[in-house]
């Protein structure tokens, strides 16, 4: 009995997580991508390349678990999952009201996007700068 309750758990995750395209909603200049139930769209981003985006729409997906997210362990999942993708270190800001954003983290970070899913924002950022190439340093230091 436990074999299989292991199995169908493992199923439901494979198949949640699965690389199953979303359903695509044109309203007006929106565009929403519905994933069974779980409507993401972005509502603003700086720096966020596609892939970038789409990594964090997959992560939003694997890790959203009620009508709102409001668990710090959502929120530290996608950030984990963006870091084990692209390195560095990921914000991830969980607000009530996506339109009510206000923080700091947008004039320090190169590249962010805030999202509405279901009604909730979720803010997600890289923090600081990308590595700098060797030669940006050698040229600061000999000026």
């Amino acid at each position: 009995m436990l074999l299989f309750s292991l199995i169908v758990l493992s199923l439901i995750s494979f198949v949640k997580s699965a690389a199953i395209p979303p359903k695509v909603i044109l309203e007006g200049p929106r565009t929403i991508h519905d994933y069974n139930g779980i409507k993401i769209e972005v509502l603003e981003q700086v720096g966020m390349e596609p892939e970038y985006l789409d990594r964090v729409e997959k992560a939003i997906v694997d890790n959203f678990t009620t009508e709102k997210i409001r668990t710090g362990d959502a929120a530290m999942r996608i950030s984990n999952a963006m870091e084990r993708k692209f390195g560095g270190r990921w914000t991830v800001v969980l607000i009530e009201d996506p339109y009510l954003l206000y923080t700091t983290i947008p004039k320090r970070s190169t590249a962010h996007a805030l999202f509405d899913v279901n009604g909730s924002g979720i803010f997600v950022g890289r923090d600081g700068w990308p590595k700098q190439p060797i030669e940006w340093k050698a040229a600061a230091i000999n000026g």
